[in-house]
């Protein structure tokens, strides 16, 4: 009787867990991936968005990175408004209750 190593045995875990979340949705379904690891180096799609590709090459694929940052570039763009907009993440966090995430009281 021959044995699968841990590496198969986690990688058909992980196709398993794949493949359940892929069958789950009814209507859309959005999926993400990281572009960049946490050192800012460039890291390339899940194995999976190929295949999917593959299966379905009318697939959409968009990106969210410039629609995010133009939103934020606003915020940030001159000193004042850099400002207002620290000013006003700290009246939310205040008035939430939530912990401040620049450490201050």
């Amino acid at each position: 009787m021959k044995f699968k190593s841990d590496y198969e045995t986690l990688s058909e875990e992980e196709q398993l867990s794949v493949y359940q979340s892929l069958a789950k949705p009814t209507d859309k379904l959005i999926l993400s991936y990281a572009m960049s690891d946490n050192e800012g180096k460039g890291l390339r799609p899940s194995v999976y968005i190929e295949r999917l590709k593959k299966i379905f090459p009318d697939l959409k694929l968009e990106s969210d990175i410039m629609t995010h940052i133009r939103a934020d570039m606003d915020k940030v763009s001159t000193p004042e408004s850099t400002l207002q907009a620290l000013i006003e993440a700290k009246r939310v966090l205040k008035d939430t209750d939530k912990s401040d995430p620049f450490g201050t009281p």
